[in-house]
């Protein structure tokens, strides 16, 4: 299990399987399971609550996590920076196309899909600096001039 990670070339979809953390994931459902009752019982047991909706919004995430987590970590740092652009791109169509909900234009709608670009952008973000930062060395790092905190 040495740099399992860095490894996943010689891996097959299997062994990248039984490699997801398990343990982080039934803590999460526990957590989910817990918060799913609370709005069960706040609902009285209404058959139109919350609760469902979030039941399946947990569920589709959790098996986005799982695809995620099964990917081989070349495919994201090959394709980092074409996220953060098309999340970009999201974000400023909310501009154009988006539309007010809860108050605020924040919302774009593709089809049936109504989703917040900025949502996106979170993870766009997160991929271009990792693929930054692994691509830069310590001393390169210690002289960005924009970097207020001194290392």
């Amino acid at each position: 299990m040495e740099n399992d990670i860095y490894n996943q070339d010689k891996q097959t979809m299997l062994d990248r399987f039984f490699n997801i953390n398990w343990l982080h994931l039934l803590v999460i459902s526990i957590i989910v399971g817990v918060g799913y009752i609370t709005l069960k019982s706040v609902a009285l047991n209404s058959t139109n609550t919350w609760a469902e909706k979030q039941l399946v919004r947990f569920l589709v995430g959790l098996a986005v996590a799982i695809f995620i987590g099964m990917t081989n970590i070349r495919f994201w740092m090959k394709y980092a920076y074409v996220v953060y652009f098309v999340s970009l791109a999201f974000v400023l169509s909310v501009n154009f196309m988006g539309f007010v909900g809860m108050g605020a234009q924040r919302w774009v709608k593709l089809g049936s899909v109504t989703f917040q670009p900025s949502e996106l952008m979170k993870f766009g973000i997160i991929l271009a600096l990792a693929r930054y930062f692994h691509s830069t060395s310590v001393a390169e790092v210690e002289t960005i001039p924009f970097c207020i905190i001194p290392l």
